[in-house]
């Protein structure tokens, strides 16, 4: 994980260097269109949830991790050639489940967050070319459960998340639009669990994404 944090602040680091250096070389290679200020795009694609725990994890209580899929709507504000600014709203479902033991030894199931509403601020910048142009995309996002569906007596409520999104990808201009497929990695600082009976639960989702937009 701070391999991949390094990284991807070093890339971040570069790109602005690049595009804030009228001399690179990247300015010459766009594409002489006008530039579109605001335009709305549509995101669909798949993620895979994963929990831990601040604590280990007794033999009374176990998660079971899923996958699921998510789709929504975004806002592209083109800031500069290079640099975006994306607001986000997405709806995300998964499978995950909680099991837990009581003191008959009888385990309980429930949905762990099954369905929730992820609003995201995202800093994109791109490296411009003539076929796939790459680009980085990170900022903050925060996660509201939407309905939990319980599947025994015990309640089990959860908290929202505040977390952080990044990304990569690369779009490419077919006609009018732009497709991005999007790599995304989302890490919560929360504990989103609100139960005594449950150690404390941290949320994370890799996701795959398709994004279409003007």
């Amino acid at each position: 994980m701070k391999n991949y944090l390094l990284c991807l602040l070093l890339g971040i680091i570069q790109l602005i260097s690049t595009a804030q250096n009228p001399e690179g070389g990247l300015h010459d290679s766009l594409p002489q269109l006008p530039m579109r200020k605001n335009v709305v795009g549509f995101q669909l694609g798949g993620n895979f949830s994963g929990f831990y725990d601040g604590a280990s994890f007794n033999s009374r209580h176990l998660i079971a991790d899923g996958q699921g899929i998510r789709m929504g709507i975004l806002i592209h504000h083109q800031l500069t050639r290079t640099i975006g600014f994306v607001p986000s709203a997405e709806l995300i479902l998964n499978n995950s489940k909680l099991f837990v033991e009581d003191n008959e030894q009888v385990l309980h199931e429930k949905s762990l967050v099954p369905m929730n509403m992820q609003f995201t601020g995202l800093c994109k910048w791109v490296l411009p070319s003539d076929s796939w142009a790459p680009f980085i995309q990170a900022g903050p996002a925060v996660r509201v459960p939407v309905f939990q569906r319980e599947m025994s007596s015990h309640q089990h409520d959860f908290h929202s998340d505040v977390a952080t999104d990044l990304g990569f990808g690369f779009e490419k201009k077919c006609g009018s639009l732009f497709i991005c497929p999007t790599l995304r990695f989302t890490h919560g600082f929360n504990n989103i669990s609100n139960s005594p009976e449950i150690s404390p639960i941290v949320h994370d989702q890799l996701s795959l994404t398709i994004v279409v937009r003007g």
